[in-house]
């Protein structure tokens, strides 16, 4: 969330959790860091440093087997080759792999973040009725687990696939509901 309310905060965090992971060899830390500095270097339209701070998070969370780093570095490797490189076959795969690893583990939070990527991503390529089925899968495990943002994860989904279906006034009751429940 530094990233974008405080991205100097969050590009601060980021090295020192390297220098921090380095110096004493926790490399989940260290997995952790090479996602977040992924995501700085993206922010900054940096794509190509980007990439490779993303395949060393993948690397080093597959080597671990550690479900908390993979959701991250699967995550943001998916988001990364969604919108920096419009890779869309490559992005769900990774988009997939993060919200799969988070359901697994029952990080609801992690798994509606990946899941909420993963419903963009096939509403861009126009897959407007699994678009459609996801994105109100999402809104019932938001109201099943008690977690308003990710009810309003799935309701921003839901009404951004309905106007991308050409139904801007179903989308509507959707969006405004998304941006009550986030304020």
């Amino acid at each position: 969330i530094f990233l974008f309310t405080d991205p100097e905060l969050y590009f601060l965090g980021s090295l020192r959790l390297a220098r921090h992971a380095q110096r004493h060899h926790i490399a989940s830390g260290l997995a952790t860091a090479c996602a977040q500095l992924g995501m700085v270097c993206d922010a900054l339209e940096r794509p190509a440093i980007a990439l490779r701070f993303h395949r060393r998070a993948v690397a080093i969370a597959d080597r671990l087997d550690d479900p908390v780093a993979g959701t991250l570095a699967q995550l943001n490797m998916g988001a990364h080759r969604l919108f920096a490189r419009a890779d869309w076959p490559t992005a769900r795969e990774h988009l997939e792999r993060s919200a799969d690893t988070a359901w697994r583990t029952g990080d609801l939070r992690s798994w509606g973040t990946a899941r909420t990527v993963l419903t963009v991503s096939i509403t861009i390529s126009g897959e407007l009725e699994r678009a459609l089925r996801m994105a109100r899968e999402t809104i019932q495990v938001g109201e099943d687990g008690g977690d308003d943002q990710i009810r309003a994860w799935g309701m921003g989904s839901l009404g951004v696939a309905l106007a991308m279906c050409g139904r801007p006034a179903e989308a509507a009751g959707p969006l405004a509901g998304a941006a009550d429940l986030l304020r």
